[in-house]
């Protein structure tokens, strides 16, 4: 897991650099806020705990038992956001949400 984080570093530290988030992260007003970082550092320990579970998952599992759950998983993420954050629904968001369901149950048939 540390060589697949540090492979992603090297991708978006220059990004970042180059479209600006690196020095506006100096003007954030929460930047010396614990609770904020504490949030930030929790979801960055969930993130690896759910690549090692996945790896564990593969362990025991066969691949298409995971990508089913993957699929899954993004799903509810796409509708719990859509929700939470009362997006507005437009054609093609549907489209794409009816494309992918309609992909992963080709896939499983």
């Amino acid at each position: 897991l540390l060589w697949l984080e540090l492979s992603t570093l090297v991708v978006l530290l220059p990004w970042s650099l180059i479209n600006g988030e690196i020095t506006s992260l100096q003007n954030w007003p929460y930047i010396d806020s614990v609770s904020n970082w504490t949030i930030v550092v929790a979801v960055s320990l969930l993130g690896g705990l759910r690549a090692f579970a996945t790896t564990q998952v593969l362990r025991y599992s066969d691949p298409i038992s995971l990508a089913s759950a993957n699929v899954i998983v993004q799903m509810s993420t796409i509708v719990g956001s859509i929700i939470m954050f009362h997006t507005e629904m437009t054609t093609f968001l549907i489209l794409g949400t009816v494309v992918s369901l309609g992909g992963f149950a080709a896939f499983t048939i």
